[in-house]
């Protein structure tokens, strides 16, 4: 089968204008270019080795590439059951970048920012500390229930509107104006404070997002030498005007007060994905109930590849970050009594997730596959340390998993000193590589979507389209995820012209996917 850059695909699905076959010009989809209106950043952590100073810091920055202004929703969620621990609004200037800092803060993590780009609420010079009220009190659920749950996580970006350059009676465009910097300071910051209220403005000034938004993150630990960047995971055509819908109109845009917990990855519209599989463009919809099963789509993968390190010369370490972006919207609140997050959907073909949320987290088992550099092998090494509970094997349990690596599970050194970890030996393999694979077990229905509506099948075979539309029951295996591998070398002490030098590297490699679509 012949595969060439889904980029080339998506032109060419554009231009044959099989994109309006499933009745919208716009489904979400995955951009491999890196631009969009909604981001993910599969992890941050501000832990450290048990000694605060030396911590970690998670530095982020999110990119306005285009000639409009931007009202973005910023969510910070901690990784054990993607609970909120921050959420604001953000007011982008045409081509303006905004900066920021995850930090120690008291018990937890905080914000920290000297960036000048408007936010609703106001970030304060000192920062602002993450908050566990969503895992507490009346929604406490039976894992950690402390500021510590907050250290580790990731963040979702999500475009609300644009702010064009003139409102909805033709006018020069007074948010834009208040938002966008003179000499390096916006014009007037509070103009855009909502209060929890919704202002006329929003009505008068925002219009639909129209996407160009990317962003990374730079987890660095200086006093340990360390650094590692990535990009943030671009999803583009998340949300796009009803057919109908006037310019300016409330339906056109997603637009909530900041501190809301909408909009999230459940809010894409229309509810269509475009997932792109070799040669082959698979456009579902799915029905008004389905939350985010478009996003799981297009996110969703069988297996996971990677390599691992553990040089003995060099002391190396290997950490795998897998993250699970739309785990939470497929549990219910905790129950009130028991504190169990029950699964949404148990026992169907939405299910998807394996296990209800206990203290020990919802565990997903995954098969593992190991392999050296001089092609030994061996299938389903070992076991994770810890032992999974719920009578799960080899198992993720966390939404915002952190996999290191060891000769042996009981010698492997996490470099991110995470805690929402598994440990998971290699067999005394020194390097090499691994596969996680999630496949589905039919008998139990998990891992794996079922699409509620029909798919058009698109194949492109010697550059000629061939279309199957209105195609019932195609089926998604594995499970949506993000995420990515660091690997670690360490010389020691090295001498430098009589100085001594620390030297510690850091590289980031991206994971590998196949998918599996039936």
């Amino acid at each position: 089968m012949n595969t060439f850059k889904k980029k080339a695909l998506f032109a060419a699905l554009t231009g044959l204008g099989v994109m309006g076959m499933v009745g919208s010009a716009q489904a979400v989809n995955l951009n491999p270019d890196g631009l969009g209106q909604a981001l993910i950043y599969p992890y941050y952590t501000v832990r450290d080795g048990g000694d605060q100073a030396n911590a970690f810091n998670s530095l982020i920055s999110i990119v306005n590439s285009t000639s409009l202004g931007k009202a973005v929703k910023v969510r910070v969620l901690e990784g054990k059951a993607s609970m909120e621990v921050l959420d604001f609004n953000l007011y982008l200037s045409p081509f303006d970048v905004w900066t920021a800092s995850f930090v120690p803060m008291g018990d937890g993590g905080g914000l920290i920012t000297t960036d000048n780009s408007c936010t609703s609420p106001a970030i304060p010079a000192g920062g602002v500390a993450f908050r566990n009220y969503a895992y507490t009190g009346t929604n406490q659920d039976l894992a950690d229930q402390t500021l510590n749950r907050t250290k580790e996580g990731y963040v979702e970006l999500i475009e609300m509107a644009d702010i064009p350059l003139l409102d909805k009676n033709g006018q020069s465009n007074a948010t834009l104006a208040n938002i966008t910097h003179v000499n390096g300071v916006p014009k007037d910051c509070s103009k855009i404070i909502d209060n929890g209220t919704r202002p006329a403005w929003v009505d008068n000034d925002l219009d639909t997002g129209t996407g160009g938004l990317f962003g990374g993150m730079t987890l660095i630990n200086p006093t340990e030498a360390q650094g590692v960047a990535f990009e943030a995971v671009a999803l583009d055509g998340f949300f796009s005007a009803p057919p109908l819908a006037a310019t300016f109109s409330q339906q056109a845009k997603i637009w909530d007060v900041g501190g809301s917990v909408l909009p999230n990855l459940a809010d894409v519209t229309p509810k269509i994905s475009t997932v792109v599989d070799g040669t082959y463009a698979y456009i579902s919809q799915w029905d008004a109930s389905s939350e985010a099963d478009a996003v799981s789509a297009v996110l969703m993968n069988l297996t996971a590849y990677n390599e691992f390190v553990l040089d003995a010369t060099t002391a190396s370490k290997t950490d795998w970050v897998i993250t699970f972006p739309t785990k939470r919207h497929y549990y219910e609140q905790p129950d009130a009594a028991t504190h169990i997050r029950a699964l949404k959907n148990a026992g169907s073909d939405r299910q998807l997730f394996q296990r209800t949320f206990i203290a020990t987290g919802a565990c997903d088992d995954v098969g593992i596959s190991m392999h050296d550099r001089e092609e030994a092998t061996v299938a389903q090494v070992g076991d994770f340390s810890p032992t999974p509970p719920q009578g799960a094997g080899t198992a993720l349990c966390w939404e915002a998993n952190v996999v290191s690596f060891g000769s042996s599970a009981a010698k492997a050194a996490s470099l991110f000193h995470a805690e929402n970890r598994v440990a998971v030996g290699t067999n005394n393999y020194e390097n090499g590589w691994a596969s996680f694979t999630f496949a589905p077990n039919l008998a139990s229905t998990y891992h794996y979507l079922v699409a509620s509506g029909d798919t058009d099948v698109i194949s492109f075979v010697a550059g000629a389209p061939v279309v199957r539309s209105g195609v019932a029951g195609v089926q998604y295996d594995g499970l949506p995820m993000v995420g990515f591998a660091v690997q670690q070398f360490n010389n020691g002490t090295l001498s430098n012209n009589g100085l001594n030098v620390w030297a510690t590297y850091d590289g980031r490699i991206a994971h590998r996917f196949s998918k599996s679509i039936n």
